[in-house]
């Protein structure tokens, strides 16, 4: 295939070079051929679909080189291929009638005279064909509606079409199926309507027969469907009739004379004005003459129209705007589950890639190490082979085993570790609630201590000290200044003595504090000035490599401080002969991880 989409053939029109080389090649191709060349036309016209002037220009060369032509021969009976092959054909459909949009067909007389209304003719027999299938698959309804919407396109863009639509017995028997297929049946008849209403002269120039078959037919349907939308069609497809042709509007009011009592059972059901419409059609003429409404009549029939024509704009304007407020919504929640989606098949198809990699490489890896297990054999002598095989089989064995016990150790070591530190919260929580509890203890004990004392302390100064008879009288003498300045005459003298008596009591008490205060300082004092000097011995003190005779027995003493050095240093060397030797190695890092309680 040429890779350039263009060359000029006659310097003046632009054309398509890969549609010339596909009318060269029909030319040289059997007539089996024929449909699969044609088929390469439709990905050169979707190839163009962004470029609208390109895909004019192609369509312009398939009709310039008559390959149109080619495809409405290709969809006639003599190619049983494409009986058997439905995708085909609707590929063909498609190109034929598309390029039909777009060209104008009628600077060929024979083909817009002869071909198209073959092709026409054709579709409605394929359509009837294709109805005929009991189960129908996706195929078969693709390309069904393809031909019913080239068929509703093509008697808009050509109306000369519509007589052959009409004088189609295809038409007429699809028309009657509306039992089986109601949907079918009313787009049929649409499309009629359609024929009828884009060219008005059909009727005119269409068998009497024909026309008078199709309107039994319609009549029928409203005497017998119940489904609203077949009626709809119906009526309105006789209206058209009776009014673009005097004739039939005649025939109607003798042939149809009970309709006019049938349509009574379609009112109120949205068919009004049609229906009104097909009644003043089906009145007798005489009655029609006779029939005569007054001005007031008139004009509330007038008003009721444009009140109901006001009403109906309201309603759809009402709807309109409720879907504008809709749609967007559900467009946005419908892109938001879309893009959703994708991610997750991206995600899907992104996981399922990563395992088909391992599982490629895992199976690489196995194939390699067969391969060189083989070259090893090979270099092996023949009778060394079993020795190999089963040093081989150990080695293996050796290595799971040793994989298997490092992963059991790894656990364990896991599990040892979450153990010790769990002991050692055990051990921090008892530290500190002993001595939590000590305080406590301490405390409570200074409390009855100087209970005890205040206690002992009363019960010695129940005797008073003997008082001079001078001193008596300067008391006395200061007692009543006091009562003078207070005003406080005749105090009763038990109330002197008790006021005494507790003072004494005070006085006590506070000396009692001060000198548990300066006894507690000392011991402070003391306490801290051991503390200083074991800690200066600690420091100081040797390792037991280190350690001589005249240092133990210097050392040798009831100290807390030696005794607690002592003890750290045998148990650091008892775990360095213990413990196993790779730990060993990380003994200047990791440090002392021994816990050490104090020796009570």
């Amino acid at each position: 295939m040429m890779l350039s989409n263009l060359s000029s053939s006659s310097g003046e029109e632009e054309e398509n070079g890969e549609v010339i080389e596909i009318a060269s090649m029909i030319l040289d191709a059997q007539a089996k051929e024929i449909p699969s060349i044609l088929k390469r036309l439709n990905d050169i016209l979707d190839k163009l679909r962004h470029d609208r002037r390109q895909l004019k220009v192609a369509q312009r060369t398939i009709w310039k080189y008559d390959l149109l032509n080619w495809c409405v021969t290709a969809l006639t009976s003599e190619y049983a291929i494409i009986q058997h092959d439905l995708e085909l054909f609707r590929t063909i459909v498609n190109i034929l009638f598309e390029c039909c949009y777009n060209v104008n067909i009628e600077e060929s007389e024979e083909f817009s005279s002869s071909s198209l209304p073959l092709a026409i003719c054709t579709s409605l027999q394929l359509i009837r064909n294709l109805n005929q299938v009991e189960k129908p698959d996706k195929t078969i309804r693709l390309l069904q509606d393809d031909l019913l919407r080239h068929l509703y396109k093509m008697v808009a863009h050509y109306p000369y079409l519509s007589s052959h639509i009409l004088h189609s017995n295809d038409l007429l028997r699809l028309i009657m199926e509306h039992e089986k297929h109601p949907n079918l049946s009313i787009k049929m008849i649409k499309i009629a309507q359609r024929a009828v209403q884009v060219d008005r002269n059909c009727i005119d120039v269409s068998n009497k027969k024909y026309v008078e078959s199709l309107m039994d037919e319609l009549v029928y349907k409203l005497t017998s469907s119940s489904d609203e939308l077949v009626a709809n069609s119906s009526v309105h497809l006789l209206v058209i009739i009776a009014r673009q042709n005097k004739i039939y509007e005649a025939t109607m009011k003798q042939r149809y004379r009970g309709l006019k009592v049938i349509l009574k059972r379609w009112e109120g059901q949205g068919l009004d004005n049609d229906l009104e419409i097909l009644k003043k059609i089906l009145e007798p003429s005489s009655v029609v003459a006779t029939t005569h409404y007054s001005d007031d009549t008139l004009k509330r029939r007038k008003a009721v129209a444009i009140i109901w024509a006001y009403y109906q704009g309201w309603r759809t304007r009402r709807s309109m705007a409720a879907l504008r407020r809709v749609v967007p919504r559900v467009q946005a929640s419908w892109r938001w589950k879309q893009r959703e989606q994708h991610e997750q098949n991206v995600e899907n198809r992104l996981e399922k890639l990563q395992v088909n990699m391992r599982q490629k490489a895992d199976r690489q890896s196995v194939r390699a190490a067969n391969e060189k297990r083989m070259q090893m054999l090979e270099i092996v002598p023949a009778d060394q082979l079993h020795s190999h095989l089963q040093r081989e089989k150990e080695s293996a064995a050796v290595r799971i085993q040793s994989s298997w016990k490092g992963y059991k150790e790894r656990q364990r070591y896991e599990e040892r570790k979450e153990n010790l530190r769990l002991h050692h919260a055990a051990r921090i929580i008892q530290k500190a609630t002993r001595h939590f509890l000590k305080r406590l203890w301490k405390k409570r004990e200074q409390q009855e201590e100087i209970l005890q004392a205040s206690i002992s302390a009363a019960n010695n100064n129940k005797t008073f000290h003997h008082v001079s008879g001078e001193r008596r009288k300067e008391l006395e003498v200061e007692i009543m200044q006091w009562q003078a300045i207070h005003k406080r005459f005749g105090v009763h003298e038990a109330e002197v003595v008790e006021t005494h008596r507790k003072s004494q009591e005070h006085l006590t008490s506070y000396y009692r504090k001060r000198y548990h205060e300066e006894e507690e300082r000392r011991e402070a004092d003391a306490l801290l000035t051991r503390i200083h000097i074991q800690q200066d011995i600690l420091q100081h003190i040797p390792t037991l490599d280190e350690a001589t005779r005249e240092s133990t027995n210097r050392l040798s003493c009831y100290s807390t401080a030696v005794q607690l050095a002592a003890q750290i240093e045998h148990r650091k060397k008892l775990k360095k002969i213990t413990q196993p030797w790779w730990k060993n190695l990380q003994e200047e890092d990791d440090g002392d991880l021994i816990d050490i309680e104090p020796v009570s």
